[in-house]
């Protein structure tokens, strides 16, 4: 696997053999953050508003009340 020139870029191109595909990753998705294939502001958001929810849910839980 070998990535863009550019570090922001999400596309790749994996090789298998002899065979090439493309896969293409969507900006603000916290998929795309945690494969390290992006760290755009759009990327770095959308963890950051995964952190604050599991943060809550983890707070929540703690206290007894289902959600």
């Amino acid at each position: 696997m070998r990535a863009a020139n550019d570090n922001k870029t999400l596309d790749w191109i994996e090789e298998i053999g002899v065979a090439k595909y493309e896969h293409k990753f969507t900006h603000g998705t916290v998929y795309a953050y945690n494969k390290h294939k992006c760290r755009c502001e759009f990327c770095k958001e959308a963890k950051s508003i995964s952190n604050q929810r599991a943060a809550l849910k983890k707070a929540v839980v703690a206290q007894g009340v289902m959600v």
